[in-house]
């Protein structure tokens, strides 16, 4: 596993090899020390390193996974996932990612979490509004982000906006084609 995400990173960029050790540490298949003793010292890149001192299990997707990676890779603001919120009736909310030092929320919603039948997307809609109600009661912002928005850095750079930061005109390669 952890020659895989090494050339992972090595064939496709940081971010395909920061998603694949994120997940693999969610799946208990490696850990941060195997994957540091597996890199050795010196033919290890500063990605490689940044890999190991920076990827967690606690991302729930791949989605999250990528957003935090362009956060890390970038570097202009950094993030707390899965952010725990009390709400006012005791209820613990995670709010997938703030942005550390604030109380900015950011949440990425993929197409499977509001359900696949009239019904159920319904019964979920309801459910989520009065979830972000309670956690905006709480002292939390939140914004919303699709996959796309995501891998076009549209949530990277509208976080920017949102914390007042200057535009980036200019993204380094996060991936390799």
């Amino acid at each position: 596993m952890d020659r895989t995400i090494a050339d992972l990173v090595r064939v496709h960029g940081f971010g395909a090899g920061f998603v694949a050790l994120c997940h693999a540490l969610r799946l208990g298949l490696t850990s941060r020390e195997n994957f540091g003793r597996f890199l050795g010292g010196e033919e290890s890149s500063g990605d490689l390193r940044t890999l190991v001192n920076r990827a967690t299990p606690a991302v729930e997707s791949a989605m999250e996974a990528q957003f935090l990676a362009q956060s890390v890779f970038y570097g202009d603001f950094d993030l707390i996932p899965q952010y725990a919120v009390t709400v006012e009736d005791g209820t613990v909310y995670r709010v997938d990612f703030v942005v550390e030092g604030t109380i900015e929320g950011i949440e990425l919603d993929g197409r499977g979490k509001y359900g696949s039948t009239d019904g159920e997307q319904h019964f979920s809609l309801e459910r989520e509004k009065r979830r972000a109600d309670a956690i905006r009661r709480a002292g939390v912002t939140t914004a919303h982000y699709s996959y796309h928005q995501v891998e076009k850095l549209h949530t990277y750079r509208a976080t920017l906006a949102r914390l007042g930061l200057p535009d980036r005109t200019d993204f380094p390669r996060i991936h390799i084609d």
